[in-house]
């Protein structure tokens, strides 16, 4: 066949395929047409049939021409309402769609498939139809893909040849009885060879394999990804090896083709010299010299042999393919056509304008560069760097593939699932639209599928016993996708059964997963992600559709091989919700740049929660044990901490601060820091640790560093040397020899060249066995002291506005900092807004409302994202930025203006602190103007006193200024006895009472007590105020008697509070 011939068959089989994939929605949707099916979506299916029809018979492809043409008739009689469009009918043509699919695919062998039974079954319904007969009868088939298993059983094309072999007939690999194996053509032998490629056939025993047959396949998928192509394998249940030296038994046969040496590709499968056998390209296997007792009759042919006759494979014991699914008879036949991509035009014209400016910009490069002009090295710089980044961008657009690809093939799944189970399942489908990069969507494919089997298959249940528990007996699946925050959150949710957590620990334990003690430290959460344990099931007998719990484990860590995290949310007798996460891409990925022992390694962002620094002088008060294992608690949570040098086994040393020698650290306890007179890290150590060319691993007396991440079911602090700048690196593959290392996702290489490995923050969690912990596990009771460190003791994002001024916002309401180009600033009447994370961001600075000194416009902003409860804003901001912790005492009298709540002295500097609430109050009033504390009238404020009891001066004088700015008038106490004395002083005055929870000598549960069991105090309302939001604090006060729980973090809502119970007085 000439290269005209191949264009034509594979322009049809672009446009077939595409015909072809929206055919299996369609005729789903006429067949669930209450009222007659839908004429249109007939005709268009009518239409994509004749069409694949006319172009098969042009290329005289009969098969494909015949099946068509059978499917083209059934659709002619259901567009004239001959024939009804029910199950049956839609079965066979669901079934014949699927025929025309792998036929097109893999054209060139289309006429060597048996479809007989196909088109027999549609040519009696339509006989049918004319003489009123029954339509043949089919059994539930739980299995889209089964049908093509079974047409291509007994595929012609490796029957055996009785001519003489030619060039071009195929080779077929043989067993050691005589039984075809593969079959490759030599076309694609003589590709390989031309692109410097050996092929191998495999042999990989099953029963020196000491882990599971899906966590085996995984790997090997992956080593076969990393050193060459899978063209091709199977799995045998008895099968005997070439060499001959061992019985039968299960084997993987595989054909391997890649770059590296017999004795390279022998090293990376870590199997014997008899098991891998290269391909000539001409004759078929080479011989070996581990086969000399292999029978010299029985030579591999280079012509076909018989095939056996094999039973048919038991459910479980069907061969499934790692890369794609292959039909039978056709492995070895990698002439498989897909689908094309499409790319928008406009990227490509922005790809094509982007590379003329890369061009213009190296070409200004170049005339700086010989001119030594270093300014303008510097702005050519600038410039590249910008192009860069939109390089990136577009042409990471490129890549972006719907959700829908992946969507659509659920409707089949569930209709033949809900059928074979006798279940009724509806489907609901939210967000194809959503784009995700292309290998990403294909990875996420199969826990996706595992997923829904699940709840189809255990999730919901029989339509009698949802009747009896007065649900609706249809059961609802939803499949929904979304964006945000540079990430996709893929949810799937049935109404079922739901999960019990006490269940599920209880046979987690007769398992012997997990112990009775690691039970009782568990909350519901954790006990529901269980189900994500190796070897974990709740059924005793699990059928070849889904077990729950039976391979959720890979699920896992399929999702989180690519950066993501998979939850889960379960009540029983309601239902359960699986949430997906996975990052846009792979490519290019947002990682924190982290140092320990002088190595530099990656923590993907995805993964990041934050980042926490304790003073050296603070880490004794911070750190607390549990069982000797270092804690810290984490605004009321208990994190786990471990050293990254522990996990990976990097012995620790430290400069000596007496003789600046680097020693080794035998100290055992984190909160040993050696030198304990210094409190401080002084000025000539940070000094020291920042100068070129010197030993970057901290003092033993320097602060401790920790990076909180997060695997989805667990948090944990990781305790490294030095935290460094943000940074997309670009992910590369690990070598073989690191592949066995789990510890690392990847590598990168830097600025300076050096290499970057990409930490496995899940696989650093399991090599450090860690668990979550409970507060209640703490090993010691709360006392005063603890409550007035966790008040006094306040964290900080500072940076500057103007040069010379200093300023500070509290870490809890920043959200995250962006470098955003100058550039990407739009107006739109009064505001201004920068696009990030595809979110419109509007965007101030403090000078907008302040009277400081103006924030200078930079080239790339510094951007602090924050939050403001039902809204987010950015702060234009100038650097360095930096994170600290402080218990200054806030000044809210000299410097206090709009935006600024007051200011501290820091590092001997005056710092400005900013309150992000004023900030937007002051710059777009418009968005409060609604607001029933702006709507209330003057009367309703007028003279209304109100009682604040917070031990936190910051936050007693924060709140104080903030609600005296709307008008009422506030009295502030300390703590709670101080609060009860001054209420019975001025009850008469008092309107309401916001009180602080825990507080020294009486804390607010008790304050408020006292207050509803006086009958003269009892008719004040009371808010309780807190950083904490557990929910047993939220039953404790309102068993004490609180009126509303409100965050103090989120000033609005207590606004809103306020109104609420002054106006109800």
């Amino acid at each position: 066949m000439n290269s005209k011939d191949d264009h034509i068959k594979k322009a049809f089989a672009e446009e077939s395929l595409e015909h072809l994939a929206s055919i299996e929605e369609d005729l789903i949707r006429i067949e669930k047409k209450d009222m007659g099916p839908d004429r249109e979506r007939v005709n268009k299916v009518f239409r994509a049939v004749h069409s694949i029809k006319g172009g098969s018979g042009f290329l005289g492809i009969q098969n494909i021409t015949r099946l068509a043409h059978a499917m083209e008739t059934v659709l002619g009689l259901i567009r004239e309402d001959t024939l009804d469009p029910n199950a049956e009918v839609i079965h066979f043509l669901l079934k014949a769609s699927d025929a025309l699919t792998h036929m097109i695919q893999y054209l060139d062998h289309s006429d060597k498939i048996d479809i007989s039974d196909t088109v027999t079954a549609l040519e009696t319904i339509s006989a049918g139809s004319r003489k009123n007969t029954d339509i043949p009868s089919r059994k539930p088939d739980p299995n889209p893909d089964a049908f093509a298993d079974a047409a291509l059983d007994s595929d012609p094309g490796i029957q055996p040849h009785t001519e003489t072999p030619h060039d071009d007939d195929p080779i077929i690999i043989s067993a050691r009885d005589g039984s075809p194996v593969f079959v490759l053509e030599k076309s694609d032998c003589r590709r390989l060879e031309n692109e410097n490629k050996l092929v191998f056939f495999v042999e990989i025993p099953l029963e020196t394999i000491d882990v599971s047959g899906e966590k085996y396949l995984e790997t090997l998928s992956s080593k076969t990804k990393a050193y060459g192509t899978m063209l091709v394998y199977r799995i045998e249940k008895k099968y005997v090896p070439l060499a001959g030296t061992d019985g039968a038994g299960p084997y993987i046969l595989m054909l391997f083709a890649s770059v590296l040496a017999k004795e390279e590709i022998l090293i990376v499968f870590e199997l014997d010299d008899r098991l891998i056998h290269t391909l000539n390209p001409t004759s078929g296997l080479l011989p070996a010299n581990t086969r000399e007792d292999t029978p010299a009759e029985a030579p591999v042919p280079d012509t076909a042999m018989p095939e056996t006759a094999k039973p048919d494979p038991d459910p479980g014991e069907t061969d499934t393919c790692i890369e794609k699914k292959v039909p039978k008879g056709l492995q070895g036949h990698d002439r498989l056509i897909q689908p094309p991509v499409r790319v928008d035009l406009t990227l490509l014209d922005n790809l094509m304008t982007l590379a003329g400016e890369m061009v213009l910009s190296r070409n200004q490069l170049l005339q700086a560069i010989a001119t030594r002009d270093p300014q303008a090295i510097q702005r050519v710089g600038q410039r590249i760097n910008h192009v860069t980044s939109e390089l990136q961008e577009t042409v990471m657009l490129t890549r972006m593939q719907p959700m829908g690809k992946i969507f659509d093939r659920f409707p089949r799944l569930v209709r033949d699932l809900s059928t074979a189970l006798g279940k009724k399942i509806h489907l609901v489908i939210k967000g194809r639209r959503v784009e995700l990069d292309k290998n990403l969507l294909e990875a996420v494919t199969d826990p996706l599928l595992h997923l829904v089997r699940n709840s189809i298959d255990h999730g919901i249940e029989p339509p009698d016993i949802r009747e009896n528990q007065g649900k609706d007996p249809v059961g609802k699946v939803v499949l929904k996708a979304s964006q945000g925050a540079g990430k996709i959150f893929i949810e799937i949710i049935d109404d079922g059964r739901g999960m019990d957590p006490d269940k599920l620990a209880k046979r987690a334990v007769a398992l012997g997963l997990i112990t009775q003690n690691q039970v009782r430290n568990m909350d519901e959460k954790t006990k529901c992600a269980l189900i994500f344990m190796p070897g974990f099931s709740t059924s005793q007998a699990v059928n070849d559709l889904s077990g729950r719990g039976v391979g959720m484990d890979v699920v896992k860590s399929n999702i989180e091989s690519i950066g993501g995290k998979v939850t889960i949310e379960s009540q029983p007798g309601l239902g359960s919700r699986f949430l997906i996460e996975v990052p846009l891409t792979l490519a290019i990925i947002p990682s924190q740049i982290i140092q320990t022992e002088a190595q530099r390694f990656a923590i993907p962002q995805a993964n990041l929660e934050e980042l926490v620094r304790i003073p050296p002088g603070r880490v004794a008060e911070k750190i607390e044990f549990i069982s000797n294992a270092p804690v810290i608690r984490l605004r009321e949570e208990l994190l786990p901490l471990v050293r990254l040098s522990d996990i990976l086994q990097l012995p620790r040393t430290y400069i000596c601060p007496d003789d600046d020698v680097l020693k080794t650290d035998r100290r055992h306890h984190i909160a040993d820091r050696r030198s304990s007179e210094t409190q401080t890290e002084s000025a000539e150590n940070r000094d020291r640790r920042t100068m070129p060319g010197k030993d970057r691993r901290f003092h033993a007396s320097s602060a401790l560093n920790i990076a909180v991440v997060s695997t989805g079911s667990l948090t944990y602090g990781l305790i490294v040397d030095e935290l460094q700048d943000a940074e997309e690196i670009v992910v590369k593959p690990l070598g073989r020899h690191l592949k066995s290392c789990g510890a690392y996702a990847g590598a990168t290489i830097m600025g300076d060249g050096r290499v970057a490995l990409i930490l496995d923050i899940s696989s650093l969690a399991e090599t450090a066995e860690l668990l979550p912990v409970k507060p209640s596990e703490t090993s010691y009771e709360k006392t005063d002291l603890r409550v007035t460190e966790k008040k006094e003791v306040r964290s900080y994002l500072t940076f500057r506005g103007a040069p010379e001024e200093r300023f500070a916002i509290p870490l809890d309401r920043v959200i995250h900092i962006e470098k955003i180009p100058a550039r990407h600033l739009e107006t739109m009447g009064h505001m201004t807004v920068v696009q990030t994370r595809n979110t419109p961001l509007p965007l101030c600075a403090i000078d907008d409302v302040a009277d400081i000194g103006p924030v200078p416009m930079e080239e790339i902003m510094v951007v602090v994202v924050c939050d403001l409860g039902d809204r987010t804003m950015g702060l234009r901001v100038t650097g360095p930025v930096d994170a600290l912790e402080t218990s200054e005492i806030l000044d809210s009298q000299t410097l206090s203006q709009p935006g600024i709540s007051g200011s501290m002295t820091l590092d001997g500097h005056t710092v400005m602190v900013v309150d992000p609430d004023q900030v937007a109050r002051k710059r777009y009033p418009q968005w409060y103007k609604d607001t029933p504390v702006q709507a209330a009238s003057s009367d309703s404020v007028n003279k209304k006193t109100i009682l604040i009891a917070e031990d936190s001066a910051f936050f007693r004088n924060l709140i104080k200024t903030r609600i005296e700015a709307e008008g009422f008038h506030v009295i502030a106490a300390q703590d709670g006895q101080i609060a009860l004395d001054l209420i019975k002083t001025h009850v008469k005055d008092l309107s309401l009472v916001i009180t602080d929870l825990e507080m020294p000598h009486m804390d607010g549960f008790t304050l408020t007590r006292t207050i509803k069991g006086d009958p003269e105090l009892a008719h004040l309302p009371v808010i309780s105020l807190s950083t904490l939001a557990d929910d047993s604090d939220l039953e404790k006060g309102q068993a004490a008697g609180v009126d509303d729980y409100q965050i103090k973090l989120d000033q609005e809502k207590l606004l809103k509070s306020i109104h609420t119970h002054i106006l109800d007085i």
